[in-house]
C-alpha cells in the first residue's frame, strides 16, 4: 500500500498572529501552524495586518456602508 502524502498545499507552515515586520515576535504563543494555502490566502486578503485591524477595517467598511 502506498503512502499517502499531501500535495504543498496542505504542508504545514507557521504564521506569526502578530506579524514580526509589526513587532512580533517568534515565541510559540505568537505562532500558529496552519496549512500553506491558508497561509498564502490570509495573507493576500489581509497583508500583515493584526487580527485587531482587520476587525477594525472590516467593521469600519460594514457599519458605514449604505447596504
Amino acid at each position: 500500500m502506498a503512502h499517502h502524502r499531501p500535495d504543498d498545499s496542505e504542508r504545514l507552515t507557521r504564521h506569526h498572529i502578530r506579524p514580526r515586520s509589526r513587532s512580533g515576535s517568534d515565541d510559540d504563543s505568537n505562532i500558529r501552524l496552519v496549512k500553506r494555502k491558508f497561509h498564502e490566502m490570509w495573507h493576500a486578503l489581509f497583508w500583515n495586518m493584526t487580527i485587531e485591524e482587520i476587525h477594525r477595517h472590516i467593521d469600519d467598511t460594514w457599519s458605514k456602508s449604505n447596504l
